[in-house]
């Protein structure tokens, strides 16, 4: 009788190890496919904040010393492309002062198409 009961405790010991391992294992598939999925998403959002970033130094660079117009449809162009970035993030902050600053920009395109 002796012989079966420790027979019955190691094959619970090891069905207790095996569901261990599985819970571990599906642990370390949901963090893989996390950060799958979340370079995959996060790639391209980063090239368009990097694109973005360089379009706004280049649009007060053209606002300032080449024309106004163009600077100012190139820097809602580049704070849109950069907008998805920081949206995805949860960065609100800077989500809020980019709609700002399109705003402003396109009452200024307004003033420059609609002169009152």
């Amino acid at each position: 009788m002796s012989s079966i009961s420790t027979s019955w405790n190691s094959h619970r010991q090891y069905n207790n190890l095996i569901t261990a391992n599985l819970k571990l294992l599906l642990y370390y598939i949901t963090i893989l496919k996390y950060k799958i999925v979340n370079s995959i998403v996060k790639k391209p959002l980063v090239k368009l904040r990097i694109i973005g970033s360089v379009l706004v130094i280049t649009s007060y660079f053209t606002i300032l010393h080449i024309d106004t117009t163009t600077g100012v449809i190139l820097n809602i162009i580049a704070e849109s492309i950069s907008m998805p970035f920081f949206i995805y993030n949860k960065i609100w902050d800077v989500v809020l002062m980019l709609s700002f600053m399109i705003t402003i920009g396109l009452s200024k395109l307004l003033s420059l198409f609609l002169p009152l």
